[in-house]
């Protein structure tokens, strides 16, 4: 007798994502990308995404990883997001009300 999972493929909109799950996919798009000096030592990539229902999420992906993404991300390109965290949104110019952004690992 064996046991089958089933793999979870489904996707979360980003009012719903849970930031003690690790194993979530969201599908959004990006609406705007740029790229940010975080330091004299590093640019950072920022984005505004949005997911089906409108919601929009600000994103960030870090410096040791932008010049891989940077090729593969562009404006107005919809995107599937699994490895992923939810970090505190503290800046004081905001893109979205949501209180976390998202980085990526």
């Amino acid at each position: 007798m064996s046991i089958i999972t089933k793999r979870n493929s489904s996707f979360v909109f980003v009012n719903d994502i849970d930031s003690a799950n690790e194993k979530q996919k969201v599908k959004v798009q990006i609406l705007v990308l740029w790229k940010a000096n975080k330091n004299a030592a590093g640019i950072s990539l920022e984005m505004v995404l949005v997911d089906k229902e409108g919601t929009r999420i600000h994103a960030q992906v870090e410096e040791d990883l932008s010049k891989p993404h940077q090729k593969f991300l562009k404006e107005g390109q919809a995107v599937i997001i699994n490895a992923f965290q939810l970090k505190d949104y503290l800046e004081e110019f905001r893109t979205n009300p949501y209180p976390y952004k998202i980085g990526f690992f």
